[in-house]
């Protein structure tokens, strides 16, 4: 007997989630629904309810530093697990095409910059596992592109239509990501099932081997944007806003500190962070919380302010 999938219960407007409150749902997929999010300070976030724990997606995620990938600001602990992402801004893909497909180099363009941006996740050791329109916005330049909306822990997910033949039992995959980018493109300048790909033929050949049903015939994503950029398509750049953008939030590899973490999170007890100015004290941290919410752990912040010592000094005169 197969035991019924568990579902996280959605969030109702105005409900609390540590420190985010909940707004209206922005999106919805094979991975459950999405929520605009306030933070206490006013920042807003694209908020998903999740079954478990975010885990190694977390790490992953927190290691990434792409311009179409939104950065991770949040996460819950076990007891109810979500996931905070910035909050991309830009059309709905699939609203756009509404209007009819875009012109072929728009759709070259676009493509370029979702494979661009699914090669740095799968670089990263994850996978998105829902890649369609509805889960890319698209701005006005030709790499103003946002992959949204991923998928979490081992999920088999997909939507039909774009999901790989395979996925249903092999769940994400590297390969099934660009097969549902190849099943993306086409639609992006309205490809005939049956009948020659709009376009060039190596467009055609391109997408062809993208949609191949056998996963080891379809290229990476890093090889399909290479191939579209060596067609004159741009890609994405990492640039010196982003980085200042996502300096708290990104967490570059340190094997001495992820050592330290592993023996800190098997024996518990006190974790001292100590270090000159400059040192990476505050990255460290950054760390410390991100492993923390990947094992599900409930992490409380302490924070010093201009009346932290007012009671224990009221205390202390007068003790009685």
């Amino acid at each position: 007997m197969t035991t019924p999938e568990r579902k996280p219960r959605r969030p109702r407007a105005g409900e609390r989630l540590g420190r985010w409150t909940v707004a209206e749902m922005i999106g919805s997929g094979a991975f459950g629904a999405t929520y605009r999010a306030s933070r206490d300070d006013g920042r807003a976030g694209a908020l998903k309810v999740l079954d478990e724990p975010p885990g190694n997606e977390l790490r992953a995620l927190a290691s990434l530093c792409h311009p179409c990938v939104p950065g991770v600001l949040d996460a819950g602990p076990a007891s109810r697990p979500y996931l905070v992402m910035e909050l991309a801004r830009g059309e709905p893909l699939d609203r756009r095409l509404r209007g009819g497909p875009l012109d072929l180099e728009r759709a070259i363009a676009t493509t370029a910059a979702l494979a661009h941006a699914l090669a740095a996740v799968h670089h990263a050791g994850m996978t998105h596992g829902d890649v369609k329109p509805a889960n890319a916005l698209i701005g006005e330049g030709p790499t103003d592109v946002w992959l949204v909306d991923f998928g979490m822990v081992g999920r088999r997910g997909g939507t039909p239509g774009y999901a790989a033949p395979e996925q249903g039992v092999t769940g994400p995959t590297a390969a099934a990501d660009v097969y549902s980018l190849g099943r993306l493109f086409g639609e992006l300048v309205d490809a005939p099932e049956q009948g020659p790909f709009p376009g060039p033929a190596w467009c055609g050949e391109l997408f062809d081997f993208m949609t191949s049903r056998a996963p080891e015939a379809r290229p990476t994503a890093a090889e399909v944007a290479d191939a579209l950029h060596a067609h004159g398509a741009p890609l994405p750049e990492v640039t010196a806003d982003l980085l200042r953008r996502r300096a708290l939030t990104v967490h570059v590899s340190r094997p001495e500190l992820g050592a330290a973490l592993a023996a800190w999170n098997a024996e518990g007890g006190a974790l001292g962070v100590q270090g000159d100015a400059g040192s990476g004290r505050t990255h460290a941290l950054r760390v410390v919380q991100t492993e923390t919410r990947a094992a599900g752990i409930p992490l409380v912040q302490l924070r010093p302010g201009p009346q932290t010592w007012d009671a224990v000094r009221d205390a202390l005169a007068d003790p009685g």
